[in-house]
């Protein structure tokens, strides 16, 4: 077994301590989805910053797509953590694409001979599960930004599903062509040019399996996403008191959002990004990864398919800090300091950090810590029950899917047991 080292073994890379953006805003951002779920830092501040890449995407800043896949263990947060990085930063988004439906409907409406050629287009350019390959087609002709969020891959990458082969080949392109389902392929003679598409999905080892896991990281899904990955479970004093968001907090980064989308509009038909690739904290940085994924592969560890889109992913994450930089000064620049190269590098090397313990926990040298957190998942259930006190070891172990063996092995310390039957908590 072979365990991926990162030279980077610092507390600030560790997935749940807070990574400090230069942008108070965005921290605090963060911050406030950390206190209102169980998902880590490094969960919620990818999403965020994929979030935010996608509105400047919308607004016509090209080069920020990347494809993310939340690989964490069951019950670290993967859904809310989508759910209210979507109340922040993409609601508006949804408004305007709402708005604008309304108001195709009603001009159809208002036409006495309708033919199919004026029927209402469709506006839609944040999409879940239920999408088809047609309607995201049809989608990118209306916007060329194009934004997925796909939970729970597991099962839909066990079998052939044509939109997951749809977002493959779309991943990285600028050029989108229609699909043609008579031969499983593209209709080439009709395509739109402009593109960005990205994509989010969640699964979780339990759910997905190593194979289905192995099979998309060689050469499907996961080879082209940015995968993170967290194996912690909090303890209950950590866990949040309060869920949901409040209208002034959803509200405050509901107008960042649209703010980010203004200046990037006003900001596209400028000279894009000059080059940087020759600056050399680029050239090393890359130059670590390219190494690191040729060692593994000569060492026959089929993880060096984690780093076969690394650099053109984090490229779009350092492109996506540039333009939040530039947005927070309110002056766009088309040269990338070096001071935004280390911080997309040093951000970037807290995903790689995660990358060590999905290795360790795919090996399975991480047999202590699964235990420990399903110890911490029990009593956290324990305490969430103590109100129904006293009741029977049956309904926790059934409650926490284990045995009646690990279920009273893990509370016995804490707990005041009668038999079968589960009497109080220790003070």
């Amino acid at each position: 077994m072979i365990s991926l080292k990162i030279n980077v073994m610092l507390a600030q890379y560790d997935a749940d301590n807070a990574f400090e953006f230069k942008l108070t805003w965005l921290n605090d951002a963060i911050q406030l989805v950390h206190s209102r779920t169980t998902a880590s830092f490094l969960q919620i501040e990818t999403k965020t910053i994929q979030n935010i890449a996608y509105l400047l995407a919308y607004a016509g800043l090209q080069k920020t797509p990347f494809y993310l896949f939340d690989f964490s263990t069951s019950g670290s947060g993967k859904t809310e953590n989508a759910k209210k990085c979507r109340e922040l930063f993409l609601a508006p988004i949804f408004e305007l694409q709402q708005k604008a439906l309304d108001e195709d409907h009603k001009k159809y409406s208002r036409i006495k001979n309708k033919d199919f050629t004026q029927l209402p287009k469709l506006h839609k350019c944040i999409h879940s599960t239920d999408c088809s390959v047609e309607a995201l087609f049809e989608s990118f002709e209306t916007i060329k930004s194009q934004y997925i969020e796909f939970g729970e891959l597991g099962l839909t990458l066990k079998r052939t599903n044509t939109l997951i082969d749809y977002i493959v080949a779309g991943h990285g392109a600028n050029t989108i062509f229609a699909p043609n389902f008579k031969n499983n392929r593209f209709n080439k003679s009709i395509k739109i040019e402009n593109t960005s598409l990205f994509f989010y999905g969640d699964s979780n080892m339990e759910y997905m399996g190593t194979k289905t896991f192995f099979n998309h990281l060689k050469g499907g899904l996961i080879n082209r996403c940015i995968v993170v990955f967290n194996q912690y479970e909090r303890k209950f004093e950590e866990l949040p008191r309060k869920y949901d968001l409040d209208y002034e907090e959803k509200k405050k980064y509901n107008d960042i959002a649209i703010d980010i989308v203004n200046f990037a509009k006003k900001n596209s038909t400028l000279e894009p990004i000059k080059e940087y690739e020759n600056n050399p904290l680029v050239i090393q940085f890359e130059k670590t990864i390219y190494e690191k994924k040729k060692s593994l592969k000569n060492l026959g560890n089929d993880f060096y398919h984690l780093f076969h889109r690394s650099i053109q992913n984090f490229r779009a994450i350092l492109h996506t800090i540039h333009y939040l930089n530039c947005f927070d000064k309110n002056t766009y620049s088309m040269i990338v300091s070096d001071e935004t190269i280390k911080e997309a590098i040093n951000f970037y090397k807290k995903i790689f950090f995660s990358y060590s313990h999905l290795i360790d926990e795919i090996n399975g040298v991480a047999t202590e810590l699964k235990n420990e957190n399903q110890k911490q998942s029990i009593i956290n259930h324990l305490y969430r029950k103590e109100n129904d006190l006293p009741f029977s070891l049956r309904d926790l172990y059934r409650l926490a899917h284990v045995n009646a063996k690990v279920a009273r092995n893990a509370i016995k310390e804490i707990a005041v047991l009668d038999g079968n039957m589960i009497i109080s908590i220790k003070s």
